[in-house]
């Protein structure tokens, strides 16, 4: 990472020189699809939360929607875009109802899934 010029750690936000964070991650897997690695998965280790999620969800997409928005933006200008296929997926789809109690939680919702 080191020879990355600075336009690409402001491009993936502070967090991208910290490594093993998410945004770390989308700047090693653009580097690993540059060199033609077939198959490059990322994940967030704690993005399942049935409470609190005001507070968690905020954080974690601070976390991830930089990065993420980088990760294309990055590929595309690098014409990776044209034989990549980028897929984001979550757990599990969510429900309205709280699980345990509370008023600031979801429940795991089976029958759905959020993709883009």
């Amino acid at each position: 990472m080191s020879d990355e010029p600075e336009s690409t750690f402001e491009l993936y936000g502070a967090d991208s020189r910290r490594p093993g964070s998410y945004a770390s991650n989308c700047i090693l897997a653009r580097r690993l699809t540059e060199r033609g690695v077939r198959f490059v998965q990322l994940f967030h280790p704690d993005w399942d939360h049935h409470s609190r999620l005001r507070s968690w969800c905020t954080a974690r997409c601070r976390d991830t929607d930089q990065a993420s928005a980088a990760l294309i933006t990055d590929l595309k200008q690098r014409g990776l875009l044209d034989d990549t296929l980028v897929v984001w997926g979550g757990e599990f789809g969510r429900t309205p109802m709280v699980q345990g109690g509370g008023n600031d939680g979801r429940d795991h919702h089976p029958n759905a899934f959020t993709m883009w």
